[in-house]
């Protein structure tokens, strides 16, 4: 009975333990996932196709009508699956996104977009719309990115954090503070996800910094 319980707890360690080549592994697949480019690509499509032919608003009601219908259109040509809402729930949507961030001279969200595309002079229309269209895409992506890193790490699983956490302070000793080496790895895993996107970031600007070998005077 001993034996047979040594060996499932051999079995059970095994199965959960995690070594460099998984972490490694496990990264791969978050820096090579081309969804979130997918999901920029086409809320940016239906941005532009839009402002061909919607360039400024004169009246309030006018203002309205055109956001829900931005709305509207990127919620049903631009995300997968597509949504659909009707024009009360489109307007609604779009009232919300703009209360979400939109700053302007003194005012916030939709009234300061309100203002800023019905003054005369102020022709801010295109600007609202590509706030609109950011705003989606980073909820979107936001979204995304939270179903990549479910579905790759389990949430719950501390020792993945752990390796994680451990593997990244040592790839980017030379950008992350002295003071989080001196520290267990342990009390950083909160931080896992914030770790893997400096990661990123750092290959990224390695990556547009990087000169060629040869060059021709």
């Amino acid at each position: 009975m001993r034996t047979l319980l040594i060996l499932a707890m051999r079995i059970l360690n095994m199965k959960n333990s995690i070594n460099t080549k998984s972490v490694v592994e496990i990264l791969h697949k978050i820096k090579n996932d081309d969804e979130i480019s997918i999901i920029i690509g086409r809320i940016d499509a239906v941005r532009d196709i839009y402002l061909t032919t919607h360039h400024s608003v004169k009246a309030n009601s006018e203002f309205n009508k055109e956001i829900s219908s931005f709305v509207s259109r990127a919620y049903s040509n631009g995300l997968k699956p597509a949504k659909y809402l009707n024009e009360k729930a489109a307007l609604a949507e779009s009232i919300w996104l703009l209360d979400l961030g939109y700053k302007s001279e003194g005012a916030t969200g939709y009234y300061a977009a309100l203002i800023d595309a019905t003054n005369p002079g102020n022709d801010k229309f295109g600007l609202i719309i590509h706030y609109l269209a950011d705003t989606i895409k980073a909820i979107e992506i936001r979204r995304y990115t939270d179903y990549l890193y479910h579905s790759l790490i389990n949430p719950n699983d501390a020792d993945t954090h752990i390796e994680i956490v451990k593997y990244l302070i040592k790839k980017n000793k030379s950008i992350i503070p002295s003071y989080i080496h001196k520290r267990c790895p342990s009390q950083f895993i909160k931080y896992y996800r914030e770790l893997i996107e400096i990661d990123i970031s750092a290959e990224n600007l390695l990556k547009k910094a990087t000169l060629p070998r040869q060059f021709d005077f």
